[in-house]
């Protein structure tokens, strides 16, 4: 607590209004980030440290050796990966990087161009078992029956018209015709509806 009022209170602070003026606004977000979560990583590792090995000089030895370390390696990856600022004015370098846009494959592309005309194939289905539902609910069947029961409706309705048509055809011929049975077993033929009868399958029988 000591330490972090002291840093606080003197030169620390410091340290992070440099590091803004270091990186660019395009990474600062994830480098400050980062830098925070190792911060108070840090922190409990070495309050961890202290409550395991105790406050021995020999303990203390070995955590001035870890401190040591972790900052050698600080200084060799600022001095490896910060950008050189000598000679630049901070607004370029808060600019860097701000025209940086994220390549797009050749295939998301495609893919975009042709999703508004192109539907996917879910939708194809979905909108494909519409039309079929739509057809069999305005031709009185039900969903459940095979796509030709259609047309074996129709030949029922086409049959249907032809009877009455030679229903009405024996009724303007005279009664004498009839009763000499000339016409008896054309009669017979044309008076006798054809029955079209559905099974399970659709089938006509």
């Amino acid at each position: 607590v000591v330490f972090s009022a002291a840093f606080s209170a003197g030169l620390g602070p410091a340290s992070w209004v440099l590091a803004v003026e270091l990186a660019p606004l395009r990474a600062s977000g994830f480098d400050f980030g980062s830098v925070c979560a190792f911060y108070w990583a840090s922190a409990l590792a070495v309050v961890s440290l202290f409550a395991t090995l105790g406050t021995d000089p020999h303990s203390l030895a070995v955590l001035s050796g870890v401190c040591g370390a972790v900052t050698f390696a600080g200084g060799v990856t600022t001095f490896a990966f910060a950008p050189d600022t000598v000679g630049i004015s901070v607004e370029s370098i808060l600019m860097e990087g701000q025209d940086y846009t994220p390549k797009k494959k050749k295939s998301d592309t495609v893919e975009a161009a042709t999703s508004s005309i192109t539907p996917r194939p879910d939708e194809a289905k979905a909108l494909s078992q519409h039309k079929e539902n739509s057809s069999k609910a305005r031709l009185g069947v039900p969903a459940a029956e095979s796509g030709h029961t259609a047309w074996v409706e129709s030949a029922a309705e086409a049959l249907a018209e032809d009877d009455d048509r030679h229903q009405e055809r024996a009724r303007a011929l005279p009664d004498e015709v009839l009763r000499s049975g000339a016409i008896s077993s054309s009669h017979s033929v044309v008076t006798s509806r054809p029955s079209i009868h559905m099974s399970g399958s659709g089938r006509q029988k």
